[in-house]
């Protein structure tokens, strides 16, 4: 019982923490100010890409939208201050799998460390709403999934699942986590190896090849292949409509 307790005690007083700060004022107007004016205008039924400008997913929008309409600001900072206590309850649980109670105490500790308030009594970093909370939250639920074995067809649909939210938020984190699982669960396997050849071509073999789909992996059961080359970058490009403009969109944020 103790043990199960552990993640959720450190869960609860991370979160404990960051809700403190809650009344800080804005912490940069270029920056967090943009973030909640574009939440705004989505909230008043402007569409992001068509509407303004963003490299963001609409689902963050969406999120931001509904918290600004059901709380204003104290409900954006609310839902951070959740999701900075589920982060650092599964940083907690992924740390001690690896490494024992010391290295999660630490790990913990030191992800406070890393968004104490450099301007106390007028902003805090933790406060400002960027996707990248969000997506943190996802990379560690899915190391955490990965850390126990995400071989069988609910884990990997869970895992892709986790993976097309953090896309339809920040694309760019989607997009990572969904090739880190991916290879992941194929050298997992034991039977499965990589070889590389002239990038972006991989020579993948696995008896039960992983299947990366937008959100969604699954392995087949009872193909198997050997010696599957995997589609170049032109051959293998998704003619998804917008993708150019939520590309350069993200690499111009950089956030």
């Amino acid at each position: 019982m103790r043990r199960r307790a552990a993640p959720v005690v450190a869960g609860l007083l991370v979160a404990a923490y960051v809700a403190t700060f809650r009344r800080y004022a804005i912490y940069d107007l270029a920056d967090e100010g943009l973030l909640l004016a574009q939440a705004a205008r989505a909230a008043a039924g402007e569409r992001p890409y068509l509407d303004f400008h963003t490299g963001y997913g609409p689902l963050y929008f969406a999120v931001q939208s509904r918290l600004l309409e059901a709380g204003g600001l104290d409900a954006l900072r609310g839902a951070l201050a959740v999701v900075h206590g589920v982060t650092a309850g599964l940083t907690f649980a992924l740390a001690r799998r690896l490494g024992g109670t010391a290295l999660a105490i630490a790990s913990v500790a030191l992800a406070v460390a890393f968004f104490l308030p450099v301007a106390p009594g007028s902003g805090a970093p933790f406060n400002v709403p960027y996707p990248a909370w969000y997506a943190g939250l996802g990379g560690v639920a899915m190391a955490l999934l990965v850390a126990r074995g995400a071989t069988g067809p609910a884990r990997l649909a869970l895992a892709g699942a986790i993976a097309g939210a953090v896309f339809a938020m920040k694309p760019n984190s989607g997009a990572l986590l969904l090739a880190g699982a991916a290879v992941a669960s194929v050298v997992g396997d034991a039977a499965a190896f990589v070889t590389w050849r002239s990038p972006p071509a991989v020579m993948l073999t696995s008896p039960r090849p992983t299947v990366p789909v937008a959100g969604l992996m699954f392995r087949p059961r009872s193909t198997r292949l050997s010696g599957i080359l995997m589609p170049t970058s032109s051959d293998a490009s998704l003619n998804m409509p917008g993708s150019d403009d939520v590309g350069a969109g993200a690499s111009s944020t950089g956030t």
